[in-house]
């Protein structure tokens, strides 16, 4: 199996942990935000810690900086969305924060070199556009969860560039390690703000299965980004939407409305067309695209 394949695997065994991960999200959602990613990160942290022993790692990593860059932007990241997910339905705000392969493309060129070339930037306007028609302004919607979807997006664009050139210097499991661990600790200040209280049975079950989930995701996530090129497996993360929209219909009885597809799909037309004219064996990609 070559390192492509690997990498499309991988970010299908992402994309249905992303899923499952933001339903169990939703589905405590009467528990404290800081609460809950307390918990969950806790659960998620002694998983990693284990993957990291079994493949005998090192838990002190190497490129420090990016390490403590990668978990800042993954907290902030987390925070905008399962503050988001709380209000929005599960497909509004899954397809909000999968706007974020067009930012990886973005972030790519300014931090990697990895060049944008003219046909590139239709895909680019098509799939923001089609994030801004779910975003429904001035349609009475939620507009600031909606928001705070679009910024998970953004901060998630910069941590997977990030990852592109950790994967030089740090396996996947120490990354997640370091972006786990920070979360902990980071959340551990905002609690002050919060009244923790005591969790159902339920929901504590709910909180385990987002730990367990959100590793699962994390870590093949990383192994993706390790195989094979940002613009190669971007497309393939779109399996999320699907996955999503099935979940909240069976769970909540959620239905899109017409904004809210049209935007889905103009999202998922503009990221296959730039899976397209990115695949490897693709008449326009240049040595410019790694």
């Amino acid at each position: 199996m070559n390192s492509r394949t690997k990498g499309i695997l991988y970010m299908l065994g992402s994309s249905l942990s992303f899923t499952l991960m933001s339903a169990s999200a939703k589905f405590t959602a009467e528990v404290p935000l800081t609460e809950k990613l307390f918990v969950r990160n806790s659960f998620a942290v002694v998983i990693t810690l284990i993957l990291v022993m079994k493949y005998g790692g090192t838990i002190k990593g190497n490129n420090h900086r990016l390490l403590l860059a990668r978990a800042v932007l993954g907290f902030l990241g987390a925070l905008c969305y399962f503050y988001a997910i709380n209000y929005l339905s599960l497909n509004d705000a899954t397809l909000l924060n999968k706007v974020c392969p067009f930012f990886v493309i973005i972030f790519s060129s300014i931090f990697l070199g990895e060049k944008i070339h003219k046909h590139n930037v239709p895909v680019l306007i098509t799939g923001l556009f089609g994030a801004g028609l779910v975003l429904k302004p001035g349609f009475q919607y939620n507009f600031f969860a909606a928001f705070m979807a679009l910024a998970s997006a953004v901060t998630a664009g910069l941590s997977f560039t990030i990852i592109r050139h950790l994967r030089k210097s740090d396996s996947p499991q120490v990354i997640l390690l370091y972006f786990m661990g920070f979360s902990v600790i980071g959340t551990i200040p905002l609690m002050f703000f919060q009244s923790p209280r005591l969790l159902t049975t339920a929901e504590f079950l709910g909180l385990l299965s987002m730990g367990l989930f959100t590793s699962i995701s994390q870590l093949c996530i990383n192994m993706a980004y390790s195989c094979a090129p940002a613009g190669e497996l971007s497309v393939f993360d779109y399996t999320t939407i699907l996955f999503s929209a099935a979940a909240g219909y069976l769970m909540w009885h959620e239905i899109p409305d017409i904004l809210s597809l049209l935007g889905g799909l103009l999202i998922i037309a503009a990221g296959l067309a730039n899976y397209r004219m990115n695949r490897p064996d693709s008449r326009l990609r240049t040595a410019g695209h790694q």
